[in-house]
């Protein structure tokens, strides 16, 4: 007869299946490579999917430190009482295409062509007794042209002799990026080294993007709360709904307005689902992970989206 954990991560695994969600947090402690001192590199693309629409692709390249602890903007972020802390710094590019990319046009009622370029700091802290972990970032960068999404996008289909994307001549133009972001997670069940069962917030505030979210996450299999060890192995699984407010991706940005095309505030879905489940692998020093991710209808027109991503990471 199964335990209750077991029916619980069930059930879990069948309603992330049922329902859709956008880009992967990479704050959240589901995506930690168990050490301080690390490098991470992100692809996520919807070619896993065999999808080519919406979010295409991002690109993620990460470094943690406890040297980065001295990072002026630290004093920006929020950190827990906790003095278990992870210190880090990334590079973040993503493109976002509308549901055709065969067409010169604009595709009205469609996702807008649009690419973004930020630079990121960020601090996780871990309280061992409460099982929280507070996580806050900073993200400085650009919407637009200068986030060069047409070239990246143009040369890997080139690359795969696929055919040419047509229509980014009428992308969000370019435009300056500021966000905040604050998570908040608090463990529910556990069961040291096998199961976490956590419920999970986030605030994102800024010119990239104004949303807040809540749900749950889960972590199954075998792994430890130490680097100390030479291998392990488990699922996640992660649940939010999201309440979102703005999101220049689709709107435009703040400052700039002299964008040919964007989606109005009336076309876009307050709310949204956003689901993801992946296998995370550590042998010794290296790091490896799969995803699948699963977004509901961002806006009215819209259709619900699926990406996948893969990352490679090691551990100093």
């Amino acid at each position: 007869m199964q335990n209750p954990i077991h029916r619980l991560l069930i059930l879990f695994i069948i309603f992330s299946h049922g329902v859709n969600g956008q880009n992967i947090d990479n704050v959240t402690s589901l995506r930690e490579i168990g050490s301080d001192k690390g490098i991470r590199f992100y692809y996520d693309n919807d070619f896993f999917t065999a999808q080519d629409y919406y979010y295409t692709q991002g690109i993620n390249l990460e470094f943690q430190s406890p040297g980065l602890k001295n990072n002026p903007l630290n004093f920006l972020l929020v950190k827990g009482s906790s003095l278990q802390r992870v210190y880090g710094l990334s590079i973040e590019h993503n493109v976002f295409t509308p549901s055709s990319i065969r067409h010169d046009e604009i595709l009205y009622g469609d996702h807008p062509f649009s690419a973004f370029l930020l630079f990121k700091s960020y601090v996780r802290s871990y309280d061992s007794k409460s099982g929280s972990v507070v996580s806050s970032s900073i993200s400085l960068g650009f919407i637009g042209p200068a986030a060069f999404g047409k070239e990246m996008q143009t040369s890997i289909h080139t690359w795969l002799e696929n055919l040419l994307p047509l229509g980014w001549d009428h992308q969000i133009r370019n435009d300056f990026l500021l966000n905040y972001q604050l998570n908040y997670e608090r463990m529910i069940i556990k069961v040291p080294g096998k199961f976490h069962f956590a419920g999970v917030g986030t605030v994102n505030a800024g010119t990239l993007r104004d949303d807040v979210a809540a749900g749950l996450q889960i972590k199954s299999g075998k792994f430890y709360e130490t680097s100390d060890k030479k291998s392990t192995i488990f699922l996640f699984g992660k649940s939010t709904l999201n309440c979102n407010f703005y999101n220049s991706t689709l709107s435009g940005g703040i400052f700039n307005k002299k964008s040919e095309y964007v989606l109005s505030s009336e076309e876009i879905n307050l709310f949204k689902v956003q689901h993801t489940l992946g296998i995370n692998i550590k042998i010794r020093k290296v790091v490896l992970e799969y995803f699948q991710s699963y977004v509901s209808k961002e806006f009215i027109s819209g259709l619900s989206h699926r990406f996948g991503g893969i990352s490679i990471g090691y551990c100093f």
